[in-house]
């Protein structure tokens, strides 16, 4: 018998209060909740040990996935984040301060105004990058590589199913 974790521990009980409680659905909700839950506590803990909120280190990511010049206009950034251009403003006024990122206004229309992402911004972003993917590599390597192929695979189905929903699940 497999060693029990705190699913098995709380379906035990849930199974004696509700009988036609969907045991299966629970065990594979209940564990993603649960990794998903521990997998953020060292990603706060990484963001926090660079000085960084969760939104700036959202930012940053942004303005690294866009590649060299890792660059765009503010309203570009507020658009992807979801925010009113004038809270980006606000947010990128408190990350230019902290070195993060650097304003300039474009040369041939002083009106477009591009944000770039520093050397101390790329810097605070890939040791943040690189504690997360240490924790995250921890849990997969749990499993062969065949698993590791399966659980992606079965997790890319659940996934499509949830994004193509919309969030109306």
């Amino acid at each position: 018998m497999p060693e029990k974790d705190s699913v098995d521990r709380n379906l035990e009980y849930w199974q004696e209060e509700i009988p036609d409680l969907d045991a299966r659905a629970e065990e594979i909700a209940g564990r993603i909740h649960l990794l998903a839950k521990h997998m953020s506590r060292p990603r706060q803990r990484s963001l926090e040990a660079q000085g960084l909120q969760q939104w700036e280190f959202q930012t940053l990511k942004l303005l690294r996935r866009r590649g060299r010049p890792y660059e765009a206009t503010p309203g570009e950034l507020a658009a992807a984040i979801g925010l009113s251009p004038a809270a980006m403003t606000k947010r990128l006024d408190g990350m230019e301060r902290s070195g993060y990122v650097r304003r300039s206004h474009d040369s041939q229309d002083r009106r477009r105004v591009t944000v770039r992402l520093t050397q101390a911004g790329m810097k605070a972003w890939s040791q943040a990058i690189d504690e997360q993917g240490r924790v995250e590599q921890k849990l997969v390597h749990a499993l062969n590589a065949d698993q590791q192929d399966q659980l992606a695979a079965l997790l890319r189905q659940m996934l499509l199913l949830a994004e193509s929903e919309g969030g109306a699940l």
